[in-house]
């Protein structure tokens, strides 16, 4: 057994170099390791705010520095791998030592090789011309966005027990607690974006669909779902405003009462959507009524909301606000795709919904005006139609001494603005090949067409992060910036240059079939966006699932 000799107090432990041809980003861990263990600093190689993280080296017997090369390195590890070598030093160590001195002696014993040969295929063996937006393969530094462009094919190689893997496993364990006090100081560190969360491909009853969301808000105010089940599948994208009160809300009652009244009813049909928005409605107005006097500001909450469903052959949206949903077809040549808006926005933008608000107000001269570089209804909101805005709608709310510490007084004499969806039904076709279903934040950068086109001319796997990619790139080349610029810049200071954004592809494989091959589930399954992407990518959270029996 070839063994490494450790070095004087305070020097690197001699452990063997990578291969030359090894991931660049493995060869940049290895070199930020001995940057750090040879500092004056490395007694803060661990983070204090992490204490059982610095211990977990030796307290869990190495079990988590294995744990960690596989969060890091995307490698599913042993569970046996390194217990004993660690495991024997842990009941060596002297507790008087402290938690980052004792790591560090496993990290040494932890270190020994054992000489196992292993082949790493080269980059440009496996893909001769890699894009940038290649994620074939997650092998993460810091940030799960964070990825150096590595293929499957290599990374199978490495093999399970070997000296060097050991030695990358605890010190990818000690850089990981080293970094994270400077994370919070300094922001997540690798190229990805610390404010994206996406899930690259499922199946569904019909086909795959794809989830993207990108954070601006300094709370995230869109939500979204995809809910599956062997004969269904349905979608929402919830983009709040004023806060995210009204669409976590909305996501969390919408689809109950829409099965509730489908349920009631027989079957979907444009009266069972409509009761299912009135009946959110009219919780949510619940919910302001028993809030009113703790959180006066939840009337001026709400969220505009697009949902669709497909049931066989049949397509179902439905939409309050500005949220948008295309359908892409295959043209008759087969080589381009053909593009089908199948949502009304519903902002004042929109010169149509202008003129219907005004018609709806005659009496009312500043109904719509024009204020803040934008069209609004009373100088205040773009949309015409949503769910929550309580204030705009019941005017006791709006005139009580109580709100008016936070808004100013509007005279209202009715609603001004609606909860009554705009509803489409329509068969799909053998030509239709997928759905893009997005918050205003993707539209705003990207039109149905550029999407669409997207979509149709790129792979699946990942493709609603490539269209939130693609609208980041255009909502920074409208600053003179770049995408590496705008994603570095923090929430809430980043709403400046673009909206909270959410994306969800809905591929269109086998509609009027009855369950598709790769959706074997006999339980429905739902897919929701986290609650907050910033936080959800700090915890380092799982993706977030409910199931329903």
């Amino acid at each position: 057994m070839d063994r490494c000799a450790t070095s004087a107090a305070g020097d690197v432990p001699a452990i063997r170099s990578p291969p030359a041809d090894l991931c660049p980003m493995v060869k940049l861990l290895d070199i930020l390791y001995k940057i750090v263990w040879s500092s004056p600093f490395r007694c803060l190689l661990y983070d204090p705010l992490y204490p059982d993280e610095a211990a977990a080296g030796v307290s869990d017997g190495g079990h988590s520095a294995v744990a960690a090369v596989s969060a890091t390195l995307g490698v599913e590890a042993s569970e046996t791998e390194g217990s004993e070598n660690a495991a024997a030093l842990a009941a060596e160590s002297s507790p008087v030592q402290g938690n980052a001195s004792a790591s560090a002696a496993a990290a040494a014993e932890f270190d020994q090789t054992r000489g196992v040969e292993f082949e790493v295929i080269p980059l440009a063996a496996v893909d001769d011309a890699p894009s940038e937006d290649d994620d074939a393969v997650d092998v993460r530094l810091i940030d799960e966005n964070s990825s150096c462009r590595c293929r499957q094919k290599w990374r199978r190689k490495i093999p399970r027990f070997g000296g060097f893997r050991s030695a990358l496993e605890e010190r990818a364990a000690m850089l990981r607690s080293c970094l994270r006090p400077l994370e919070r100081c300094f922001g997540r560190i690798g190229g990805g974006d610390g404010l994206m969360w996406h899930m690259d491909l499922k199946p569904h009853a019909y086909g795959e669909f794809s989830i993207a969301v990108v954070q601006a808000n300094d709370s995230l105010e869109d939500q979204g779902q995809v809910f599956t089940s062997p004969s269904a599948t349905f979608v929402g994208v919830y983009d709040g405003h004023g806060g995210p009160e009204a669409s976590r809300f909305v996501s969390n009652r919408l689809l109950p009462d829409l099965d509730r009244f489908a349920s009631e009813q027989g079957g979907l049909s444009a009266e069972v959507i409509k009761k299912a928005f009135r009946a959110t409605e009219e919780d949510f107005v619940q919910l302001v009524k028993r809030s009113w006097l703790s959180r006066p500001k939840i009337a001026s909450v709400g969220t505009c909301c697009l949902v669709g469903a497909i049931a066989g052959d049949t397509l179902y949206v439905a939409n309050l606000g500005d949220s948008r949903a295309v359908l892409g077809r295959r043209s008759l040549g087969g080589k381009s795709v053909v593009v089908e808006r199948l949502s009304t926005d519903h902002n004042v933008a929109v010169e149509e919904v202008r003129k219907e608000v005004v018609e709806l107000h005659p009496d009312d001269s500043q109904i719509v005006v024009h204020a803040r570089g934008a069209w609004r209804i009373k100088g205040i909101i773009q949309v015409s139609r949503a769910i929550g805005d309580i204030y705009l709608k019941k005017p006791e709310f709006s005139r009580d001494p109580l709100f008016q510490q936070f808004v100013s007084p509007i005279p209202l004499k009715r609603p001004v603005i609606s909860a009554e969806p705009s509803i489409r039904i329509q068969k799909l076709k053998p030509h239709d090949l997928f759905l893009i279903f997005a918050s205003d934040g993707l539209w705003e950068q990207l039109s149905d067409e550029a999407a669409a086109e997207i979509v149709f001319k790129n792979p699946r796997t990942g493709i609603a992060k490539r269209l939130a990619k693609a609208a980041l790139s255009e909502a920074a080349r409208k600053r003179e910036m770049r995408y590496n610029d705008i994603r570095q810049i923090e929430k809430g200071i980043r709403r400046h240059f673009h909206d909270d954004i959410t994306v969800i592809v809905i591929y269109l494989d086998q509609h009027g079939q009855v369950g598709h091959s790769k959706f074997n589930g006999s339980t429905n399954d739902c897919t929701r966006v986290p609650a907050d992407i910033f936080s959800f990518n700090s915890d380092e959270s799982e993706e977030p699932l409910c199931r329903h029996e």
